[in-house]
């Protein structure tokens, strides 16, 4: 009997390897995973340093020049005269009748690194003194 069950057990084995259907196609691989990566950062430059960055300085007349689009303070050259609006937008080197042609604002005289701004006229004519005589 153990021989009539271990060879039923082989023809079952045998007869169950022919029926199983043949796999004539490749197998489908599992669906790509999406990666998530995180976007790569570029190091910014470091800033250089405001002595590092020297802006050329604009050539400026005698009778006076318009910037379009404005320059910066900075360009403008010692001793002339600019419209000084945060930006420059007309400058001359001669003081004239004081305002910008473009805007009415008062010119402003570019002075020297590190120099004293000199003092305001107030218009009658003499120094600050003790101002005997004046009413106020």
């Amino acid at each position: 009997m153990k021989l009539q069950l271990a060879l039923i057990a082989t023809v079952f084995m045998l007869t169950a390897c022919e029926q199983k259907p043949a796999d004539t196609t490749e197998p489908t691989p599992e669906p790509a995973t999406a990666v998530q990566v995180a976007p790569t950062e570029v190091e910014p430059e470091p800033e250089k340093p405001a002595e590092a960055v020297a802006l050329a300085l604009v050539t400026v007349t005698a009778e006076g020049t318009t910037f379009d689009p404005a320059v910066k303070p900075e360009q403008i050259p010692t001793g002339a005269w600019y419209c000084d609006m945060g930006t420059v937008e007309f400058a001359r080197l001669e003081k004239g009748d004081g305002k910008c042609p473009n805007c009415g604002m008062m010119l402003k005289e570019k002075l020297a690194e590190g120099a004293a701004a000199p003092a305001a006229d107030d218009g009658h004519g003499h120094d600050h003194g003790d101002h005997d005589g004046h009413a106020h």
